[in-house]
């Protein structure tokens, strides 16, 4: 369920820095269709409080789409490494995160 980048981010200033910050639960804002949004640039600590992947599937919230397709799928290989080395508990909030991930969007182009 890709989100397509249709306008295009504003180009690069010449020889300009850019910064992003990013949160500990892996989100940030960045450039996507001429605006800025929030989106998961990566996995970050599954377990913040804030916006990491644990409280935002344990909790039920609304996903974060991920940057891109290639982020998401690394997210995805990372959480199975993940729940292949532990056993119980740990194990099945792992799975529960995996089978979130799979279901949540990301943005095309990005």
């Amino acid at each position: 369920m890709p989100m397509r980048d249709l306008e295009g981010a504003p180009p690069p200033v010449p020889g300009g820095v850019t910064v992003t910050f990013v949160s500990p639960g892996g989100v940030a804002c960045r450039p996507f269709a001429g605006a800025y949004l929030t989106m998961r640039v990566c996995l970050g600590h599954v377990h913040d409080p804030d916006d990491g992947l644990g409280a935002e599937t344990a909790l039920g919230r609304d996903p974060v789409p991920w940057a891109s397709k290639a982020v998401r799928e690394g997210a995805i290989a990372d959480l199975r490494r993940r729940a292949r080395a532990v056993e119980g508990e740990d194990r099945a909030a792992l799975v529960r995160m995996l089978e979130h991930v799979r279901r949540t969007p990301y943005y095309e182009g990005g």
